[in-house]
């Protein structure tokens, strides 16, 4: 069908001047939207720009809710069929093409969805489907779309910076076109293969992803945590010939794997370098500057070429035996999921506002929340530093509406507003007003998934006005695979299928799936296979069932993953089969899953040769294989890092149900018959070093990050000592000055009854220039750091001790001084010097400092002003006075 068979009414000024003269008439309003889409459906009218208007008229302040209510449903339907019938001959124009987009960008809109009875979803699922291919609709296409149509408006935001912190759609859209034709510019010089994305969130990881989505750049995500050896093997096995990292530190892991890179790859930064134009490794806006090689025309063709079915990404997860496994994704996979998930949640429009901190490598991070914000045209706020802190401070700062998360978040949520108020006895109002000030005025919808949550946090968050929904989900399936429909939860539930996918359960339950969004396959090696049979299902590796009203609840897990709490999937039989170079193992087991962290049961071989287990004593025996595990965790990235051990009385036993006739673990069974050893390895580490002083707290994922166990950290004569290191870190409370507590270098003032040593490494305003806390924790301020805000209960007051600075040292500081390098490294240095008995040397900090305060509040500002305070109290008038000079005009009055 031609756009002239449809009969194009060159007068649409006429229904424009239509509408106009119905003004604030709803049944006018509502007959010219019959007739217009009656002209739509019959052929009268052209689709696209008839669609425009209507899409127009839904963006009324006033005509649209009478618009959207006169939508024939059924012949909103028939349009999509004649579209997709037209586009499919020969005689197919731009005009039905455009008026097929636009089709589709109707069909992501409440006013029309919010109408669709949910028993035909599927019917409606299907003819998006035939539109979809019909058109040839890609991200590159709905990109176009939001940028038109959203213009100036704020789509991508990182709290804290500002306006600098805001990237508006048509920004975002200009920015993303600049770098793929930057990086096509650069494939011309380097050999085919896809583009790696190994970096931490950031706005410019995002565009850097979708200038690859939108150009037909194949990319990879490849998580942040992967060890060297993992990365390696990825860049070799996917042929990788372009890698993007975010930090130094990651640019020195990447250049230590270089071998795995075929010759002229490149490796691009977010920051700036140092490089000419036949460097390996060049900036984001050397990048950028490249795309005058590549014209718009030219990238306009890239898109025009690419296929709906083809490779367009990859998704990286672990597989069962270690190795990492490649997931292979194609445009249709990513848009359909998109329609999908609006079918199933016909609420959510232009006008929400996503909070987000998951990675952009993760599943739900990348597919819903990035690619669900630009198809939904909503806001979306780049969460850098989860903690909790930080993301109570964003939900009151960003008031989002919609918040995706794994269990752990939302039960600190709820912990939150139980500290606020009491549960059990406030009235309905006072837990009313306790949580909206935790979750602020706008939350409405939220998703938790990757984990358990208990029922009754859902239904305490469903009670405040919050459709807290539960899910099921796997990278697989570009995400999410079931769902709790709002206003439909079940207990204990995974919910019902979301549109589009089919799924079965196996003779023995496990749940099988296939559909639009399933992906292509894994990526093929010698371990592994394409994952999908020839009639395209996908085993899950879970075990299911399903109820009368067709909800399913999991039962247990066939396939050997486990994921943490935090939904990290991590493979069991990987970290087991490290123990096996260790003789005096007879076996081990990984307990972790739904788990903060990883643990293990290790039965010993008494019989081995060579170590006389029988001679040592409990201590002994434990510090011997306390030896083993933090060999295995020298193997591991940090999240699968064992923190704890107990060792085991009794083998694992056939008859108690705990092996298989293959002697493969019972996973389920062993982790219920020592289920009291277990929960005696995951008891919160605290320590008390000062019996006036406060709990120390040692977080779990500290342990992980230096590779220890809980019986590397003892209490000594008023400090933390870590054992295999012999650093010892003092934490003492200050004798006769309550309120100051000396931790490492440093004094502090808190007002607290526990201190959390992972909040004072992750704060840089708490460590900087404390070289005992440093050289305790590991940090180093040079590579890659945590990032929060230091809680109010503490703030650094003083050096406990005057520091002596070396010569290297000074030539050091002079260095950074002429050449301005205002690193995090620089300014630790700085703060230390700035406790030095030698005036000379305090003045080079000071002057260091002076200059990051010059450029403006940004990278380290707020770090700077909280070490010259400390200056301002130095004993030393000249030091005091140099330090206010350069306080003074950054200050805020009270």
């Amino acid at each position: 069908m031609t756009s002239r068979e449809f009969g194009i009414d060159d007068a649409l000024g006429g229904w424009r001047r239509r509408f106009r003269e119905a003004g604030a008439d709803d049944r006018a309003v509502a007959r010219a939207t019959e007739k217009l889409l009656a002209g739509l459906v019959d052929g009268r009218l052209d689709p696209a720009s008839g669609l425009e208007l209507l899409l127009d008229l839904l963006q009324h302040p006033r005509q649209a809710p009478a618009v959207a209510a006169a939508l024939d449903l059924e012949q909103v339907l028939a349009l999509g069929e004649r579209l997709a019938a037209g586009l499919s001959t020969d005689a197919a124009t731009s005009h039905l093409r455009q008026g097929a987009w636009n089709w589709l960008d109707l069909l992501r809109r409440p006013a029309l969805l919010g109408r669709i009875d949910p028993a035909r979803r599927e019917q409606w699922m299907a003819r998006i489907l035939d539109v979809v291919d019909a058109s040839r609709y890609t991200l590159a296409r709905m990109l176009e779309q939001r940028a038109a149509s959203h213009g100036a408006r704020t789509w991508l935001q990182t709290p804290g910076l500002g306006h600098r912190g805001r990237v508006s759609w048509i920004e975002a859209a200009s920015r993303v076109d600049l770098l793929a034709r930057g990086l096509l510019a650069l494939r011309e010089q380097t050999p085919e293969g896809p583009v790696a994305i190994f970096a931490n969130n950031s706005v410019e990881m995002a565009l850097v992803d979708l200038a690859c989505l939108t150009s037909g750049v194949v990319n990879v995500m490849v998580p942040s945590h992967t060890t060297g050896e993992d990365l390696a093997y990825l860049l070799e096995t996917f042929a990788i010939t372009t890698v993007f990292v975010s930090t130094p530190e990651q640019l020195q892991r990447v250049r230590s794997v270089a071998s795995s890179l075929p010759p002229q790859s490149r490796i691009i930064t977010f920051f700036d370098v140092e490089s000419s134009p036949r460097s390996m490794v060049l900036s984001l806006r050397a990048l950028g500057a490249r795309a005058r090689d590549f014209s718009a025309e030219r990238l306009e063709q890239c898109r025009e070429a690419m296929e709906l079915s083809s490779l367009a990404t990859i998704m990286v997860t672990s597989g069962t035996t270690g190795r990492p496994k490649g997931i292979r994704f194609s445009q249709r996979n990513l848009v359909s999921k998109r329609f999908a998930r609006a079918l199933a949640l016909p609420e959510i429009g232009d006008h929400d506002a996503f909070v987000c901190y998951l990675p952009l490598f993760h599943t739900f991070g990348r597919f819903l929340e990035l690619l669900g914000t630009l198809f939904w045209g909503a806001s979306y706020t780049f969460l850098e530093d989860p903690s909790r802190e930080n993301l109570l401070e964003a939900f009151s700062s960003t008031a989002p509406s919609v918040f995706i998360s794994i269990p752990k978040k939302w039960l600190q949520l709820y912990e939150e507003i139980g500290r606020r108020v009491d549960l059990e006895t406030a009235s309905d109002e006072e837990i009313a007003a306790a949580t909206r000030s935790v979750i602020g005025p706008r939350l409405r919808w939220g998703l938790s998934a990757a984990g358990y949550l208990p029922a009754e946090v859902f239904r305490f968050f469903q009670r405040q006005g919050v459709e807290l929904m539960s899910g099921f989900g796997m990278t697989e399936a570009t995400g999410g695979i079931t769902m709790t429909p709002p206003g439909a939860y079940r207990d204990d539930s995974l919910g019902l299928p979301l549109p589009g996918i089919e799924l079965r359960l196996d003779d023995d339950g496990e749940l099988l799936m296939r559909g639009p969004y399933v992906m292509l396959g894994y990526v093929e090696t010698e371990e592994t296979d394409s994952g999908v049979d020839a009639e395209g299902w996908v085993r899950t590796g879970d075990l299911m069932e399903r109820d009368e009203a067709g909800y399913f609840r999991i039962i247990d897990r066939k396939k050997e993953i486990y994921k943490n709490i935090k939904g990290e999937t991590i493979a069991p039989q990987k970290i087991e089969n490290l123990f096996r170079d260790f003789d005096a193992v007879l076996r081990v087991f990984l307990v972790g899953d739904h788990r903060e962290f990883n643990t293990v049961l290790i039965v010993p071989n008494e019989n081995v040769e060579g170590v006389d287990l029988a001679g040592m004593d409990e201590v002994e025996r434990l510090a011997y294989f306390r030896s083993l595990v933090v060999s295995v965790n020298r193997f591991l990235a940090p999240f699968e890092r064992i923190v704890d051990f107990a060792l085991l009385d009794r083998d694992f036993s056939a008859e108690r149900g705990e092996l298989t006739a293959k002697g493969t673990y019972c996973r389920k069974v062993i982790a219920e018959n020592f289920a009291e050893v277990i929960e005696g390895l995951y008891r919160r580490a605290t320590f008390r070093t000062d019996p006036a002083g406060p709990v120390v707290d040692f977080p779990n994922w500290l342990y992980q990050v230096l590779g220890l166990t809980a019986s590397d950290i003892r209490v000594e004569k008023g400090a933390l000592v870590c054992v295999p290191t012999g650093q010892r870190l003092p934490i003492e409370t200050q004798p006769g000055e309550p309120g100051y507590l000396r931790v490492g270098s440093c004094i502090y003032r808190f007002g607290g009854h526990h201190l959390d040593l992972g909040t004072m490494v992750s704060a840089p305003a708490l460590w900087l220039g404390n070289e005992q806390l440093l050289a305790f924790a590991r940090v180093d301020a040079a590579g890659e750091i945590r990032r929060r805000r230091p809680p109010r209960q503490i703030e650094l007051f003083a050096r406990a001790e005057p520091y002596s600075v070396s010569r290297e040292e000074e030539r050091r500081i002079r260095r950074a001084l002429e050449e301005e390098d205002l690193s995090l490294a620089m300014i630790d240095l700085a703060a230390r010097m700035l406790g030095s008995e030698n005036e000379r040397h305090a003045i080079q900090g000071i002057r260091l400092l002076e200059k990051i305060l010059a450029r403006g509040e940004g990278a380290f500002f707020a770090e700077a002003l909280t070490i010259l305070r400390t200056a301002a109290r130095s004993s030393s008038a000249i030091i005091r006075r140099r330090a206010f000079l350069a306080l003074f005009p950054n200050e805020q009055p009270a």
